[in-house]
């Protein structure tokens, strides 16, 4: 791959940050402007992508967003717990406990 191919790679941040930038679209809609991009990309350009391998990469998708979900889902119930527990409150008085130093644990 020579070095104007990678050009094409190069401009997706461009692309996504030109596009929220400038208002022509929000967050949510230029992932899907950099999705249709890529695609386009890798189908057209680079040639790495087959017609005949968009549906299994569409499942290996939506199976990883899948775990994703679950954790973060995860991480918002512990979040919950600790926060309902005055977690927080409690390792903050534990650290001010153990030095008086402002520098070391701001008020």
């Amino acid at each position: 791959m020579n070095d104007s191919a990678a050009s094409w790679a190069l401009a997706m941040p461009i692309l996504i940050l030109g596009t929220i930038r400038f208002g022509i679209a929000t967050i949510t809609e230029a992932a899907v402007v950099a999705v249709v991009y890529g695609l386009i990309v890798s189908m057209f350009v680079y040639r790495d992508l087959k017609l005949n391998e968009l549906p299994q990469l569409f499942v290996d998708s939506v199976a990883l967003t899948g775990v994703v979900m679950v954790i973060v889902g995860c991480a918002a119930i512990f979040s919950w717990y600790l926060t309902s527990q005055n977690v927080p409150f409690a390792v903050a008085s534990a650290l001010r406990g153990i030095t008086e130093s402002p520098t070391a644990l701001p008020p």
